[in-house]
């Protein structure tokens, strides 16, 4: 398993109210049968309202966003509680990108959609 930091934290120009950014994810390779599989994960605060997921409804609070790609681009796309075991899988979510080299720009979009701590 390869694992490696990426900085999610981009110089932007501010067009609303700042609010708190997600800081960092992880990014991690692993191997299962021969194939390979790319992970990313961050930590996200959850916008007013929640994220809906498909297993148990909306959650709140303080998560952590998971974006698995497959090499043919298969996106799937879960959070969980922070510190939990559990992953739940968002509504809608599972899509096939054109370029697996999409999925870093795919996973720090859904992070800046879903880290909204100040709505």
């Amino acid at each position: 398993m390869i694992t490696q930091t990426c900085d999610l934290r981009q110089p932007v120009e501010m067009t609303s109210p700042p609010r708190r950014f997600a800081q960092s994810c992880s990014f991690r390779c692993e191997t299962l049968a021969g194939m390979s599989e790319v992970v990313l994960s961050s930590e996200i605060v959850a916008p007013p309202g929640g994220v809906m997921t498909d297993e148990v409804g909306v959650i709140t609070g303080d998560l952590e966003l998971r974006t698995t790609c497959t090499p043919d681009g298969s996106l799937t796309v879960e959070v969980r509680y922070a510190g939990a075991d559990e992953w739940y899988r968002i509504p809608t979510a599972e899509v096939q990108l054109h370029d697996p080299a999409d999925h870093k720009a795919a996973h720090h979009i859904l992070t800046g959609v879903l880290h909204r701590p100040e709505g």
